[in-house]
This record gives structure tokens, sequence and C-alpha cells, in this order.
């Protein structure tokens, strides 16, 4: 009995990055993260029997020179991690008028991800080429 499904095997992440570079190139910004990860495994499958998920298309995008993301957030409790890189965050403090350091945000220092202390979920990806 043989399995109806398709089997892809997971693209290696110098294929991943070659494919990227060269869509965004040609795109120059893309509007979400389930456009680009469409477009990526279109290309993909040109070439072989291939795929990657959103969440590695991304984690990918992050390490490529010449790739910026645009996180655009919404209001959600404050993660663990960064909720772009998974890296740890930092809180951004001011002090108030009193001498105490208040919470005014937070920024991941690996992608640069920035939020206000209330918008902090993301709500969409936006993929730039500034190469």
């Amino acid at each position: 009995m043989t399995d109806a499904k398709e089997h892809k095997k997971i693209a290696k992440d110098d294929v991943i990055r070659f494919v990227l570079k060269e869509l965004m190139k040609e795109k120059r910004r893309i509007e979400s993260q389930q456009e680009l990860t469409e477009l990526v495994k279109k290309r993909l499958s040109k070439t072989e029997e291939a795929t990657v998920s959103a969440q590695r298309l991304r984690l990918l995008a992050i390490d490529t020179p010449g790739i910026s993301i645009i996180t655009e957030t919404k209001e959600g409790d404050v993660p663990e991690k960064c909720p772009v890189c998974y890296h740890s965050l930092k809180k951004r403090k001011m002090k108030n008028l009193k001498g105490k350091n208040i919470v005014f945000g937070y920024r991941c220092p690996k992608c640069s991800f920035e939020s206000d202390s209330t918008k902090i979920a993301p709500r969409k990806y936006v993929f730039v080429y500034d190469g």
C-alpha cells in the first residue's frame, strides 16, 4: 500500500537564502510572511522537491544580509522571548519625575524588534530588500 501524501524534503539553508535573496531583489518589498512563504516555495519547487516552513523562512531572513523585517504589532501579553527571532527581549526604560524606572517598551538586540509596552504581539511581518 502506498502513501497518497506527497513527501517533500526540507530545503537546505543556503538554497533558501539564495532563493530568498533573488526573490527580494525582484520584489523589493513583500507585505506578509504568508506571501513570502508561498513565493519561496513556488521557486523552490521549480528546481527541486523541497519545502520550507514560514517560521524557518522568517528566521533565515533575519540573518540574510540585505533583508529587513518590519514587524507591525497589536496589543498582547509580553512574551518571554522575541516574537520575531525568539531571542531574549530587553526592557526599554526611562525615569519618571520621581526618579523611578518605568518600562515603556521592549527591544530585541538580535533582530531589532521594538514595541511599546502595550502593542507587543506581532500582527504582520513585512519583508524589505535594502541591499
